[in-house]
């Protein structure tokens, strides 16, 4: 379902916890997970329902609603693959709490449609593979490009499948811009571009032109490695909604887990996922003749001339350059005079 919260003009309003719960002729058992979403955005995963009602609360804000402007709020949940057909479920919001004690106004409950399951047996699935980038501890220099950094593998079964959204976290000590140039490929071809936000979040949003696949496919994500020198990292897909893919024939969401496996649940594949990290080398300091440095030959008595020019370049840490010593060869050992 999805509610609309509006704030007045005179002020922002942040929501710090929402109360929901499940009506018609259906189990809790037959939800697996809960979120609170603004659009594709995840700002809550609740867990299951206890008694009919499912509570989300933050007491820093869930959300929060701009002066004079509306946010739609949906909540999304995780079907339970062994709910029979024929049951009735639904959601009615029954409690909104703010961190200002805003006034709230509006009658409650909000109830949502009332929706009855169905059950096929070919809907698709996917079996998903966590690339296990790296699967030992790694080291890789600062400065390289188009590193590949993390892999996940997915492969269509039953039904053709299509990837719209992937939301990866960064986890480890590096800072957020220490890798750029971020892609997501499939054989070489460029899926998406993305950069790592604040919330150390890397997000692939393929709504726009979804990946279509019927087949095992792996996922690459590369990018550069800039700087971050002994800082390490590594890429994990947290949650389930963080991996958004579509039965293309019967246009529905599915839950990316094996259901191949004795248990079946994201948590299971999830915890199959490396915890080795890439860790940074220390940087290093490239020196090279310039391409300005002169060539020409020079007047005999002629003051203040220039010999020659070099590169120094610093990749992956801020380098100090303290002693330089320069050798010069000359005809009979002299010739030059006041260097500098």
């Amino acid at each position: 379902m999805i509610v609309n919260f509006t704030a007045p003009s005179d002020g922002a309003v942040t929501v710090t916890s929402l109360k929901f719960k499940r009506t018609g002729i259906s189990a809790d058992a037959d939800v697996l997970d809960l979120y609170l979403h603004d659009g594709l955005n995840r700002l809550y995963q609740g867990g299951s329902l206890s008694s009919n009602y499912a509570t989300f609360n933050a007491p820093s804000g869930i959300f929060t609603v701009a002066a004079g402007t509306t946010k739609s709020i949906a909540l999304k949940v995780d079907l339970n693959q062994n709910t029979s057909a024929g049951k009735t479920m639904g959601f009615e919001l029954t409690e909104v709490k703010t961190s200002n004690s805003a006034a709230v106004n509006g009658t409650l409950p909000v109830g949502g449609n009332l929706m009855t399951t169905a059950s096929v047996t070919d809907m698709g699935y996917a079996n998903t593979t966590h690339g296990n980038v790296p699967t030992s501890a790694q080291t890789v220099n600062p400065g390289e490009k188009e590193f590949e950094a993390y892999k996940l593998g997915i492969q269509a079964n039953d039904q053709d499948l299509q990837l719209e959204y992937l939301k990866l976290t960064l986890l480890g000590s590096v800072n957020v811009d220490d890798i750029q140039n971020i892609k997501l490929t499939v054989s070489g071809t460029t899926l998406a571009s993305g950069t790592i936000d604040a919330n150390r979040e890397l997000i692939f949003d393929l709504t726009a032109s979804p990946y279509a696949k019927g087949q095992n496919k792996m996922l690459s994500v590369r990018g550069d490695v800039v700087k971050g020198s002994t800082r390490n990292f590594r890429f994990s897909v947290e949650y389930s909604s963080d991996l958004v893919i579509k039965d293309k024939n019967y246009g529905v969401y599915i839950i990316p887990i094996d259901v191949g496996t004795a248990d079946s649940t994201w948590a299971a594949l999830k915890s199959s996922s490396s915890t080795y990290v890439y860790t940074i080398n220390e940087g290093s300091l490239a020196i090279s003749l310039d391409t300005s440095s002169p060539t020409e030959n020079v007047a005999s008595g002629a003051t203040n001339v220039k010999l020659g020019t070099w590169k120094f370049e610093a990749t992956g840490e801020d380098v100090k350059v303290k002693t330089l010593e320069v050798a010069v060869t000359t005809t009979a050992g002299d010739g030059l005079d006041n260097g500098k």
